[in-house]
């Protein structure tokens, strides 16, 4: 399966509670994350209709994984998992947000904060998470932070550079073999 999967069950009602402010939902979680959204699947278990947002580690602030993995998440309001539809979830496809909860049974069980926190976007979530935890980073510090960025990834650029190499060292062959023949 690609990426960190948030489980969400559709058309449950999560009770009304505070979780608490950012910061210190930032100090009492054991994993932070901040990933990417790669793929929505909707997925039938136990009578349930659970939303599958995949994700990939682009950075570990806290906790299990490193960047490039992919991990399951399971998004809660209260301790319970957070309604959503497939439409809504769709609609965090290709974009970065921070994931930070508990893990249980290899499952990570998000904070739904970071979806209702007003005010900050998911890149100003993933700085004050950092300087909350004194950690310094860049937004994007992984190989795969061009292409999110809208650069090119590293693998294109070297793959550029090896054909014009060749093709270089190709015409300068030729021109050799024309000089020493004529």
């Amino acid at each position: 399966m690609l990426g960190v999967s948030a489980l969400l069950v559709l058309g449950s009602s999560a009770s009304a509670c505070v979780e608490g402010p950012f910061d210190q939902v930032v100090h009492d979680s054991g994993v932070i994350w901040w990933a990417k959204v790669v793929g929505v699947q909707r997925v039938h278990a136990s009578g349930l209709t659970l939303v599958i947002l995949n994700v990939q580690i682009d950075d570990v602030l806290k906790g299990p994984g490193s960047a490039g993995d992919l991990r399951s998440a399971l998004f809660e309001s209260c301790g319970e998992p957070m309604p959503l539809k497939r439409s809504t979830a769709e609609q965090y496809v290709g974009q970065m947000l921070l994931f930070m909860g508990r893990m249980s049974g290899g499952i990570l069980g998000a904070s739904s904060l970071v979806l209702t926190l007003e005010g900050l976007s998911a890149a100003e979530q993933y700085q004050r998470a950092l300087t909350d935890l004194g950690l310094q980073r860049t937004p994007s510090p992984s190989p795969l932070a061009a292409s999110e960025a809208g650069g090119f990834p590293l693998r294109v650029i070297v793959a550029v550079l090896l054909v014009v190499l060749v093709a270089v060292g190709s015409f300068i062959i030729v021109r050799r073999r024309r000089t020493m023949t004529g």
